[in-house]
């Protein structure tokens, strides 16, 4: 059977809304890369014989702000975006921090993550990505990892827009 992801890239939207100052709230929001094949029947028929082996990647990723958000020294906000194992185990996560005056955003322009770890990401002012854990895009995605992208704030939060991150999955070598 053929895989219902095999006629090119799929792009796939996670939306976070907006979060007023010393709310001191995370919030994220999770996508599951599930491998059916298309035309597999998971009721009542065997889940395991379903999945569709060819190897996938999120090979391409950028967040962007519905309003200007301008970095600040203490109580600052970070944008994340993650990949868990179907057991919860982190494997990758690359990061934006706003701690500083000039990282900052253009409202409704996208922030590139796909970008080398300590390099500045495009549309983030002198925003760098930083890769504290596993390795930065691509990630090779297996059945049932989750992307989360969340919203992270540090001290009481800063305000922040509404964002949303786009992400572009693909068979591996396309």
């Amino acid at each position: 059977m053929a895989s219902n992801n095999r006629h090119g890239a799929h792009s796939h939207v996670l939306s976070l809304p907006a979060l007023t100052a010393s709310s001191a709230t995370d919030s994220g929001v999770q996508w599951s890369f599930l491998a059916w094949q298309a035309g597999s029947t998971l009721i009542g028929g065997d889940a395991a014989a379903s999945i569709d082996l060819t190897p996938y990647q999120l090979d391409a990723a950028s967040f962007v702000t519905y309003a200007v958000l301008t970095g600040q020294a203490t109580n600052f906000a970070e944008v994340t975006l993650s990949h868990f194992d179907p057991t919860g185990v982190l494997i990758d996560r690359i990061e934006v921090e706003f701690s500083a005056v000039g990282v900052v955003t253009v409202a409704q322009a996208p922030c590139n993550l796909a970008v080398a770890s300590g390099a500045v990401v495009p549309g983030a002012g002198t925003g760098v990505l930083g890769n504290p854990t596993g390795v930065v895009l691509p990630w090779v995605l297996n059945n049932g990892d989750g992307i989360v992208f969340e919203r992270i704030t540090e001290g009481t939060g800063l305000a922040t827009p509404a964002m949303s991150c786009t992400f572009r999955v693909s068979e591996v070598g396309t």
